[in-house]
C-alpha cells in the first residue's frame, strides 16, 4: 500500500530552492527551528540558507542537512570512530599483504574498499555472496574450471571481508557506509526522539541506495514529514504507465521503491520552452509542442578544449559585462574535472573573471603534493636524473634554494651527468661533483640527503619497519620540509588557498598512518611504505568549499543538481566525458550485479540521462560545449547532443550551433587578421602549398606520366578508396601513407592482424613458425569442424587462451582483449553455433587470390589485376559464404552492398566464379563485426548479381572517365556554393583539407 505522506510537486523549470523558501515563510513567524530539511548535498543547503538570508532580515534558521547527517544525529547502538577512506585503504593493504590470495593484491585496496562499502551501501549482507555462489554453480555457458576459478575468486573476498569486519571490531572502527546502515537499521520512528524536529522536509532526491530508502521510509511514516518531487511532468506520467527507460526510470525506481504514488500536478501552466524541447529530445513529448523560434539552448562547437574553455569563459565574461548578469547568476558545470579542472581554474585566473571553484583537485597538481610525488619517486627509483632535473619545475623546491640559483644547478646538474654517464644514484652525483669541483651543486645534495636520511639503511631496504615507525620517520622527514616557510615566503602564490590545504591534507594523511600504526603490526620494507603512500595518501584529491555568493559557479554534475540559475555553461560534451565512460566491474560481472542488487551499468547510464535532462530544462539558458579534438586525437560528440541534433532536423531552427574560436585574450585576437586577410595573403599562404603538392607529383589531380600504371595491379582493399574518393586513391597509390586513416574504415588493417589471426588458428591451429614460442600443444591442434550448441564453453575457452597467447601482435591493445574475454568470444561463438553445416579445408582460410579483371565502355576494354586475402571460405551444403571480419560495423550497411558501394567481397565472390572448384557454386557474402557482436549478409544470386552489375558500371565509368577522358582526380568534397568544403573520408594534411578548398574558391573569385 502506499503511504500518505504530503507529496509537494516542483516543475523542473521552478527553482526548489525558492519553493522550499515559500513553505517555510508562508506564516509569519521567523523562528524555523522545528523544522529540518534534508537534501542531497551539501552546495544546495547553502543556496537555501542564501535564500532565506536574502528574504528574511533575521530569523532563526531551520537544520538544513543531508541524509548522512540525520544518521549521525539517531542514537547510536555502539559508539564506534568511523574511519576515513585512507585508513580503510590502509588497513585492506596491511590484510592484502599478510595474507595469501590468489586474486586479490596489494594494490587493489582502493577498489575492495569501493566494492565493500557498495555493498552496505544497496542494504547488502555478506550472505549475497551465497547468492552468487549459487547463480555461478548453475552457470551451464561456462566450464568446470572457470566456474571453480570464480567461485575460489568469491571466497577470498568474503574471507577477507570477515577479516577485515573482526579487525574493526576488535578496535572499535565502523565506515561511514556500515555506520549508516546500522542506524539506519536501528532507527524506530515511533520511539519519542528530541533529535529530530516535528516537520521534516526531504527535497531534491531522485535516486537513493538501499540504506538511504531504509531511512528514508521511516521518516516518512513519522507524522509532519514532506516529500517534494523537483521533476517534469512528462518524468511522473511515463512512470505512471510504466513504459520503458530513461531520464525518468531512477525516480520511478526511488518512488517505487518509497512506496509513494505522486499526486496530478495541480499548476497546469505551459512548461517552458527548453522543457518541451528535453522532453522532445528524450522522446517524451514531439516536435509540434515546441513554440516557433530558438530555444535558449546553443551548441558550440570548439577545435580543442583549450579552445572551447576560453569560449566558456569568454561567453560568462561577456554575460557579466555587457549583458549585466551578475557571475553568482552563471554556473559553469564541468562533467569531466580530470580533463579540464585546471584548465577552467587557470584560464579564469588569467582572464579576470571571478569564480567559485568546488571541484575536486588533485593533491599533485599543488606544489607540495607535486614535491611529495617527486620525492617518492627519489626514494622508490634511487634517485634518477629526470626527477632530480624535474625537482627543479616545482616551485616549493625552487624556493629552497633561490630561483636564479636553482636554474643554475639545474643546468650544471645536467651537464655532469652526461659528462660522467650518471643515470641515478646521489652518493654517485656527489662523488663527479666532487672530482669535477662543482661547489654550486653540493648544496643540493646536502639538502636531498637530510630529506633522505630518515629512510636510509639495510633494515628499511630488507626488513622494514612497522607502520608506527615509518610514520615515526615521515614526521621527520616533514620536519626538513619545513613548509610553513614556505607558505610565509609569499602568500600570493597561494591562489585559492591551496597550498594551505595540501599542507593541512598532509599533515592530516600523517595522523591516519599513525592512527592505523596503533592497530597494525605489520611490517613494510622501504619500496612497499612508498608504493602504500604514494597509492592511498598521496592519490588523493582536495575539495575546496564552495560557496553561493561570490563569482561564477564552478562546479561538476551532481552540485549542480536541483539548482537553478540565469545561465548554464556545460563543457565536454563528449562520449566518455559526459555521458562518462562506464568503467568494466573488477570483481563481480554485470548479470551478477544485477541479480543481487549492486548498481548496474543501465542505472548508470539511466543517472546521466536524468541529469541531463534537468540540467536543460531548469535553466533560462544553456550553452552546451565540446571540443572537435585533443592533440590529432578525435572527440565524438556526446549522445546527448545528438538527441538535440535529431529535434533540430524535425523542427529546424530550433536549436542553434555555433563555431567556438575561443577569443578570450590579446593573443587569440591576433590571430584573426590571418584568417579575414586579402586575397594577397591567401595567395602567398598557398603558394607554399602549392609547392607541396608539386613536390608529390600532383597537381590537384593533373597526375603527370601514364595513368594507366596506376590501375594495372590494385589490392581488393583499395577498390572502395577509388570508388570514394579517387584523389585520395591516387595519394595512397603514389606512396603517400604519412596521413592517419579514420578507425572506421572499411579495411582489414583496422581489425588487426591478432584478430584474424585468432579466428584462422582457433579453425587450422597454430602454424609452425608460432608453435615454438607458443608450447601448448591443444592450441597446436586445429578445431576443424563446425561449433555446436555443446562445444560452446569449450570453444570460449579456447579462444582466450589464443587471444592471451597472440597477446604481443595486438598491439597491447588491453581493452580490446578484456572485451572480447568478457562478451566478444561469446557472441563470436554464438554465431557460429547458429550456422548451418559446413566442411572444414584448410585452405579456405586466409585464401590468398589474384585475377584480372576486365572492364568495358563501348568498345574499350581495360584490364586490372586484383589481388587480395579473403578472410574465410565457409563452405555449405547449399552455398559458399565468403567472410570478412570487421574491428566494428563502421559504414557497412546492407543496403550499401545491395547497391554496390561496398566492393571488397563483391569482388572477391566474382573472382572466385572464375576458379574451377566454384564455378557451379551459389555464393553468400557476409560482414561479421567484432565490437557490434553483429554482421551484414547477403545470400540470394540475384542480389548478389545485381549488385555486381553496379560495382562494375560504376567503376568502368570512373575509370575511363580518368583513363580517356583526362578528368582530373578530385577529392569528394562539394566545393560549390553550398558545399562544406569538408572531406569525410580522411585528412592528407596540405593537400586535401579545407586550405585548397579555400584556395580553389579564391581562384574562381579572382
Amino acid at each position: 500500500m502506499s503511504m500518505t505522506v504530503p507529496i509537494h510537486f516542483i516543475p523542473a523549470h521552478t527553482s526548489l530552492v525558492r519553493a522550499l523558501a515559500d513553505e517555510l515563510l508562508r506564516t509569519e513567524q521567523r523562528d524555523f527551528s522545528g523544522h529540518m530539511i534534508i537534501l542531497p548535498n551539501q552546495r544546495l543547503q547553502q543556496y537555501l540558507h542564501l535564500e532565506l538570508a536574502g528574504r528574511v532580515r533575521a530569523c532563526i534558521p531551520p537544520r538544513v542537512t543531508t541524509l548522512e547527517s540525520v544518521a549521525r544525529m539517531l542514537p547510536a547502538q555502539k559508539h564506534l570512530r568511523i574511519l576515513q577512506g585512507q585508513e580503510e585503504a590502509i588497513i585492506l593493504n596491511a590484510l592484502l599483504s599478510e595474507g595469501d590470495y590468489a586474486s586479490l593484491k596489494p594494490g587493489m585496496e582502493r577498489d575492495l574498499a569501493r566494492f565493500f562499502t557498495e555493498f552496505a551501501d544497496e542494504a547488502l549482507d555478506p550472505s549475497a555472496l551465497n547468492t552468487v555462489r549459487d547463480l555461478i554453480s548453475r552457470d551451464v555457458f561456462h566450464d568446470d574450471v572457470h566456474r571453480q576459478h570464480v567461485l575460489d575468486h568469491i571466497d577470498e573476498l568474503e574471507a577477507l571481508h570477515k577479516r577485515y569486519g573482526a579487525l574493526l571490531q576488535e578496535n572499535g572502527l565502523t565506515t561511514a557506509s556500515d555506520f549508516f546502515l546500522s542506524q539506519a537499521r536501528a532507527f524506530d520512528p515511533e520511539q519519542e526522539n528530541h533529535l529530530l524536529p516535528a516537520h521534516i522536509h526531504i527535497a531534491g532526491f531522485g535516486d537513493a541506495t538501499g540504506a538511504q530508502i531504509i531511512l528514508l521510509k521511516k521518516l516518512l511514516r513519522r507524522p509532519g514529514t514532506h516529500f517534494w518531487l523537483h521533476t517534469d511532468t512528462a518524468l511522473l506520467q511515463k512512470r505512471a504507465t510504466n513504459e520503458g527507460s530513461g531520464p525518468g526510470q531512477p525516480l520511478s525506481d526511488l518512488l517505487q521503491a518509497l512506496d509513494l504514488v505522486p499526486p496530478q500536478p495541480e499548476n497546469a501552466d505551459r512548461p517552458a520552452h527548453n522543457t518541451l524541447l528535453a522532453r522532445a529530445a528524450f522522446d517524451l513529448g514531439t516536435c509540434d509542442d515546441l513554440p516557433e523560434g530558438p530555444a535558449q539552448v546553443t551548441i558550440h562547437e570548439a577545435m580543442s578544449p583549450i579552445d572551447e574553455v576560453k569560449a566558456a569563459v569568454a561567453l560568462a565574461r561577456e554575460l557579466i559585462r555587457n549583458k549585466g548578469i551578475a557571475p553568482e547568476q552563471i554556473i559553469l558545470c564541468v562533467p569531466d574535472a580530470a580533463r579540464y579542472g585546471r584548465l577552467v581554474r587557470s584560464i579564469c585566473l588569467k582572464a579576470g573573471v571571478p569564480i567559485n571553484y568546488s571541484l575536486a583537485i588533485p593533491f599533485d597538481q599543488t606544489q607540495i603534493g607535486q614535491w611529495l610525488h617527486l620525492f617518492c619517486d627519489l626514494v622508490l627509483e634511487d634517485c634518477p636524473l629526470r626527477t632530480l632535473l624535474d625537482l627543479f619545475n616545482n616551485q616549493y623546491f625552487r624556493s629552497l634554494f633561490g630561483t636564479d640559483h636553482a636554474v643554475t644547478m639545474r643546468g650544471e646538474l645536467k651537464t655532469l651527468a652526461t659528462k660522467y654517464e650518471i643515470a641515478r644514484g646521489l652518493d654517485n652525483f656527489m662523488q663527479a661533483a666532487l672530482e669535477e669541483n662543482a661547489s654550486a651543486l653540493m648544496p643540493l645534495f646536502e639538502k636531498l640527503r637530510v630529506f633522505l636520511a630518515p629512510f636510509a639503511g639495510d633494515t628499511a631496504e630488507r626488513n622494514g619497519y612497522s607502520i608506527s615507525e615509518w610514520a615515526e620517520r615521515m614526521r621527520e622527514f616533514t620536519r626538513a620540509c619545513a613548509f610553513e616557510h614556505y607558505l610565509a615566503g609569499d602568500p600570493a602564490r597561494d591562489a585559492y588557498n591551496l597550498e594551505s590545504r595540501a599542507m593541512n591534507h598532509w599533515y592530516s594523511g600523517l595522523q591516519i598512518i599513525e592512527r592505523t600504526g596503533e592497530f597494525l603490526h605489520n611490517t613494510l620494507t622501504r619500496f612497499e611504505f612508498f608504493m602504500l603512500l604514494r597509492q592511498n595518501v598521496l592519490n588523493t584529491e582536495l575539495r575546496p568549499a564552495g560557496e553561493p555568493f561570490i563569482g561564477v559557479q564552478v562546479m561538476g554534475l551532481l552540485e549542480a543538481r536541483n539548482l537553478r540559475a540565469q545561465v548554464m555553461l556545460i563543457i565536454g560534451l563528449t562520449e566518455g566525458g559526459f555521458p562518462a565512460k562506464i568503467s568494466r566491474e573488477l570483481f563481480l560481472a554485470e548479470p551478477v550485479r544485477r541479480h543481487i542488487g549492486l548498481t548496474t551499468f543501465h542505472k548508470r547510464e539511466h543517472l546521466q540521462d536524468q541529469q541531463f535532462f534537468h540540467l536543460l530544462a531548469a535553466h533560462e539558458q544553456v550553452h552546451l560545449f565540446y571540443p572537435q579534438q585533443d592533440q590529432d586525437a578525435p572527440f565524438v560528440p556526446s549522445r546527448f547532443l545528438q538527441r538535440l541534433r535529431l529535434v533540430n532536423i524535425r523542427r529546424r531552427g530550433c536549436v542553434p550551433e555555433h563555431k567556438a574560436q575561443g577569443l578570450l585574450f590579446r593573443d587569440d585576437f591576433l590571430r584573426l587578421p590571418a584568417i579575414r586577410s586579402s586575397h594577397e595573403a591567401w595567395a602567398e599562404k598557398y603558394r607554399t602549398l602549392q609547392q607541396s603538392v608539386t613536390a608529390r607529383n600532383d597537381s590537384r589531380g593533373h597526375f603527370p606520366g601514364a595513368r594507366e600504371e596506376i590501375f594495372q595491379r590494385i589490392p581488393g582493399t583499395q577498390l572502395d578508396y577509388l570508388l570514394q574518393c579517387p584523389y585520395r586513391f591516387l595519394l595512397l597509390r603514389a606512396g603517400l601513407r604519412e596521413a592517419s586513416l579514420p578507425s572506421d574504415e572499411n579495411d582489414a588493417r583496422s581489425v588487426g592482424t591478432w584478430l584474424h589471426l585468432i579466428c584462422q588458428t582457433f579453425f587450422t591451429g597454430l602454424p609452425e613458425r608460432l608453435r615454438k614460442h607458443i608450447p601448448d600443444p591443444e592450441l597446436a591442434k586445429g578445431w576443424r569442424r563446425p561449433i555446436t550448441v555443446a562445444d560452446k564453453d569449450r570453444a570460449i575457452d579456447r579462444l582466450c587462451k589464443l587471444s592471451r597467447a597472440l597477446m604481443p601482435l595486438s598491439g597491447g591493445e588491453i581493452d580490446m582483449l578484456l572485451y572480447m574475454e568478457f562478451s566478444g568470444w561469446q557472441a563470436f561463438v554464438e554465431h557460429e553455433s547458429d550456422r548451418p553445416e559446413w566442411i572444414f579445408n584448410e585452405a579456405d582460410f586466409e585464401k590468398v587470390i589474384e585475377q584480372d579483371i576486365a572492364l568495358h565502355r563501348g568498345s574499350e576494354t581495360f584490364t586490372c589485376t586484383i589481388h587480395g586475402r579473403i578472410d574465410r571460405l565457409i563452405r555449405e551444403q547449399d552455398c559458399v559464404t565468403v567472410l570478412d571480419y570487421k574491428n566494428s560495423k563502421g559504414g557497412l550497411e546492407e543496403r550499401k552492398l545491395r547497391k554496390g558501394e561496398l566492393s571488397q567481397l563483391l569482388l572477391y565472390s566474382q573472382m572466385l566464379r572464375a576458379l574451377e572448384d566454384f564455378q557451379q557454386q551459389n555464393f553468400a557474402l557476409e560482414y561479421y563485426a567484432f565490437k557490434d557482436n553483429d554482421s551484414i549478409r547477403l545470400d540470394k544470386e540475384q542480389d548478389i548479381s545485381a549488385a555486381w552489375h553496379k560495382l562494375e558500371e560504376t567503376w568502368a565509368e570512373l575509370l575511363f572517365a580518368i583513363l580517356l577522358d583526362a578528368e582530373p582526380f578530385r577529392p569528394v568534397v562539394d566545393i560549390g556554393e553550398h558545399g562544406g568544403g569538408h572531406c569525410t573520408y580522411c585528412d592528407f594534411s596540405g593537400i586535401c583539407r579545407r586550405e585548397e578548398i579555400v584556395y580553389l574558391q579564391q581562384e574562381d573569385k579572382a
